[in-house]
Formats: structure tokens, sequence, C-alpha cells
């Protein structure tokens, strides 16, 4: 409710040309039909896609946009706090966790960042808890459907799961059979999470030469 009410609250104020109006333009000219990074200066792809998806239902305008990006937000600031009531035992410690997560969340168009952040935190927390075959492998959908919103972010969960693995494979003492079986099934959710980028290199015209 909260993330909703902030939206209500800024949903036809201002305009930022620089970023937001970037992410506007961009979804944008996707939603006609050209593609992100080839057609036109771009973030990863994985951003425009999301506002275009949504954009069937609620249109094309800033105020659609700033709804798509509160919905991922919402997802984000859900996996942050079931992270922090894994963690934060007392009612008022909670609460005052939460609107500094809140908080952090801004400015509205800066939304798929810290978003990404909690769900991180919140794929390696349940990893912690249960390092399962299943676990390595939705962390690694993760990693890579990360990475198509934005190649930074993907580096940077790579890494974190990455050094995470070693010190549970360190931990757990498994075999080295085991750990083998483990680091597999993470690769290939990473390549699965990461499939929409590799078919759009493999299928879509002179895109492999924009994409690097």
């Amino acid at each position: 409710m909260a993330v909703f009410a902030l939206f209500y609250l800024e949903r036809n104020v201002g305009l930022g040309f620089s970023d937001e109006g970037f992410l506007w333009y961009g979804t944008w000219r996707t939603s006609l039909g050209e593609v992100p990074l080839r057609d036109f200066q771009s973030y990863d792809p994985g951003r425009y896609y999301w506002g275009v998806a949504w954009s069937y239902l609620f249109g094309n305008g800033i105020i659609a946009l700033r709804l798509s990006n509160t919905i991922f937000q919402l997802l984000g600031f859900y996996l942050g706090l079931l992270a922090l009531s894994r963690v934060v035992r007392t009612w008022p410690a909670f609460l005052i966790s939460s609107v500094i997560l809140l908080l952090w969340m801004y400015p509205r168009h800066k939304l798929f960042e810290p978003s990404i952040a909690m769900a991180a935190v919140y794929f390696m927390l349940i990893l912690v808890e249960k390092p399962s075959s299943l676990r390595y492998f939705i962390g690694g959908v993760f990693v890579g459907a990360v990475a198509f919103f934005g190649r930074n972010h993907g580096v940077y969960a790579f890494l974190a799961f990455l050094t995470l693995m070693i010190y549970l494979f360190f931990r757990e003492r498994k075999s080295i059979q085991v750990i083998t079986k483990q680091f597999g099934f993470w690769c290939v959710g990473i390549l699965i999470g990461y499939s929409p980028m590799l078919f759009m290199l493999m299928l879509i015209p002179e895109y492999g030469v924009s994409f690097i």
C-alpha cells in the first residue's frame, strides 16, 4: 500500500528529461517495434520490454510508465521485506527498517536498481538457509534475468552469488560431485534467465554489433 501511495502522490509531478524522459522515449520507440541498443541509444533492453508489456494494459503515457515502474518496485520491495523479516524480529524495528528501504527507492525513474538489489539479497538469503540444487538454479535464473535489465547489474549479481557459493561450499563441506552438480544448476539457470538476450543476439540482424 505504501508503494502505491507514493505512486499516487507523485504520479503527475514533474518530468526529468535526462533520465525519466530517456526511459520513456526508449519505451515508446520499443513499442513501435524498434530494438533497444540497435535502433536507438539505450540501456539494456529488459526495462524497455517491461514497460512495453504493461503499456498494453495502461497505455504509452508517462503515467503508465511510472505505474509499470511502480509494479517492478513493488516486487523488489516485497522481496526486500521477506529478507528483512528473516533477520529483524521486533515490529518497531521492522517498521523502521521498512521505511528506510522504501525511502531508498527514490527517485521514481531509478526504481530498477534498488529493486534488483533487494531481490538479490532475498535470493542469496534463501540460498544460505537451504543450499539445494533448486535454489542454486533459481539464483542462476535471477542472475541471468537481472543481466537482461542491465549488464552491470548482472555482473554485480554474478560476483555476489559466486562469492556466496564459495563460502557455502566450504561451510557445507560437500563432495566435489555435489558441488559440481549445484554449480551446473546455477549456470543453467543463468542461461535460462539470460535467454531473451541470447535469442535477440542470435535472431535479430546486426544486434550483436550494437550489443558490443
